[in-house]
């Protein structure tokens, strides 16, 4: 076998991490998968990365259609990453209030609490408060939510 260069080497290593990359990509996140198969095991039904506004191409992880209702899983909040950078969280926010404005209601979720099973609770009593408000008609108030979450603010401090 011949030698390989250091030039060669490190090509080979970027177009396989390219392709890995190219893979991962195409697979959803692990939170988003155990959500999928909380609510597949629940009979709940739900679409993946519903493109809720065709004009901006803003789309969530999940669309339960029978709710109305988006839920999104948020990866990387732990470290530095695209939500805690104040670009990413300012175009979450934009894409969140869109959502509100087209008359979506929206849950999102850390990846852990998805795996503590915290995300199919909550989207529960989301079903059953949907179900009472459709009995007696009362709509729900509208609210726009543009809190900014700890982490954003700790990482807008450290620079």
């Amino acid at each position: 076998m011949a030698r390989m260069t250091a030039t060669a080497a490190k090509k080979l290593v970027k177009n396989s991490n390219n392709r890995v990359r190219s893979m991962l990509s195409q697979l959803g996140s692990i939170g988003e998968e155990t959500l999928a198969r909380h609510l597949q095991v629940n009979k709940i039904k739900f679409q993946r990365e519903f493109y809720f506004n065709p004009l901006t191409q803003h789309r969530a992880d999940f669309y339960l259609p029978d709710y109305n209702l988006l839920v999104e899983v948020e990866g990387g909040t732990r470290g530095k990453s695209r939500h805690t950078s104040h670009k990413g969280y300012s175009a979450d926010l934009e894409k969140y209030n869109m959502a509100q404005i087209l008359g979506y209601s929206r849950l999102a979720f850390t990846t852990e609490q998805v795996n503590q099973g915290h995300a199919l609770q909550t989207i529960e009593m989301f079903i059953v408060a949907f179900d009472a408000r459709k009995e007696t008609g009362i709509k729900p108030p509208q609210i726009i939510d543009t809190s900014t979450p700890d982490v954003i603010l700790e990482a807008e401090r450290r620079g």
